[in-house]
């Protein structure tokens, strides 16, 4: 397993007691899941965006891809409004 830093978004930080957790894991799914465990949150793909390493994540992929040591996964909401 690899170590990487997801960082959060803002509305779980207050829940999560901080910005960012380091996650040991295989792949960015798998990651994801141990976040969700980690701050009692699930992650709707359809309703955040995925950044790895500041590169988009096409939500298909993301089960699949595989985690390097030192990545960094950030966990966005869309802003919408008029």
């Amino acid at each position: 397993m690899n170590e990487m830093t997801v960082l959060l978004p803002f509305f779980v930080q207050k829940k999560a007691g901080a910005t960012e957790l380091s996650i040991k894991a295989e792949t960015v799914g798998s990651a994801l899941r141990k976040v969700e465990e980690a701050v009692g949150i699930t992650f709707a793909l359809e309703q955040h965006l995925f950044f790895l390493n500041n590169r988009v994540l096409d939500r298909d992929s993301i089960e699949s891809v595989a985690i390097e040591p030192g990545d960094k996964l950030r966990i966005m909401q869309p802003m919408a409004g008029g």
